[in-house]
């Protein structure tokens, strides 16, 4: 895809992601209501043949692959070795990782927002969610032009100041202040996933993109399944409000460090060629 388009593409990718998001819960609850489990059980199996057959149908030419000649071990570790020596893609996964300790303990803070903080039932998530998808693919629609006038690095550092505003909106016992949280946390997914995405593959050469998005994956995976892990025992024994003001605190955290990185900003862009200058530390 043309190095220009990179963006848009990122940014249309996860419009259609999180537009999915919002529908296919409300669908899988009407299907389930009116037919019965067996039903959804049925339509993802369907679903799923369905993506095999398309991806079967795919035609993308490309050459072979070639043995550079390293070890196994070299070769493996490339990835994570290429986000070490490449100073944007550094930063970047410090701070994604950072980020995603706090997103990880999002996933059981929710239903204790709910019922302690609004006093409704945990059936009322739903609703809330789905202003989440809404806020979640108005951030998709705008990504690309955001990130053309700030710098996709910037724009990730935005998504992370987002999710800790809307965090914190979390902590106030109302519901418009709970609905406007749970949009920024939505609207901050696609700024980070648009903004990390397009970085990684413009500062990466192709033949590496597979392993660089594995070391990412990896970095990014990890701090969330132990944060998830972490926060189920949490929250039984501490406040939900002082879970989430740890969330925003580290995620402010993250986003500073990278409003503050030079490499991040747009003055570091060379616009005619769209190829960050300060891509690979001297060292």
């Amino acid at each position: 895809m043309p190095e220009g388009q990179l963006a848009d593409a990122n940014a249309l990718t996860q419009t259609v992601k999180q537009g999915l998001r919002l529908i296919s819960p409300i669908a899988g609850a009407g299907l389930f209501a009116a037919f019965g489990a067996q039903a959804v059980v049925a339509a993802n199996i369907v679903l799923m043949l369905a993506a095999v057959a398309f991806l079967t149908a795919v035609r993308f030419r490309e050459s072979a692959p070639e043995r550079s000649g390293d070890s196994w071990h070299r070769e493996i570790t490339e990835g994570v070795r290429h986000l070490a020596r490449t100073v944007v893609l550094r930063q970047l996964a410090v701070a994604c990782a950072l980020t995603m300790v706090a997103m990880g303990l999002a996933e059981t803070v929710g239903l204790a927002v709910v019922d302690e903080g609004l006093g409704r039932p945990p059936t009322f998530l739903g609703v809330l969610l789905a202003g989440q998808g809404a806020g979640a693919i108005a951030a998709g629609l705008t990504a690309a032009r955001i990130g053309r006038r700030i710098g996709e690095g910037i724009l990730v550092a935005l998504g992370m100041a987002a999710f800790a505003v809307g965090a914190l909106l979390e902590t106030i016992p109302a519901l418009p202040a709970v609905a406007t949280g749970m949009v920024l946390c939505g609207a901050s997914m696609p700024w980070i996933a648009v903004g990390l995405t397009t970085v990684g593959l413009r500062c990466t050469a192709p033949e590496l993109v597979g392993r660089v998005y594995s070391g990412f994956n990896v970095m990014m995976t990890l701090p969330q399944m132990l944060a998830m892990a972490s926060g189920a025992g949490l929250i039984a024994v501490v406040n939900f409000k002082a879970v989430l003001v740890a969330m925003a605190s580290v995620v402010l955290v993250a986003a500073g460090y990278l409003f503050t990185r030079p490499e991040q900003r747009w003055a570091a862009v060379d616009e005619a060629s769209r190829e960050p200058v300060h891509e690979v530390d001297p060292a």
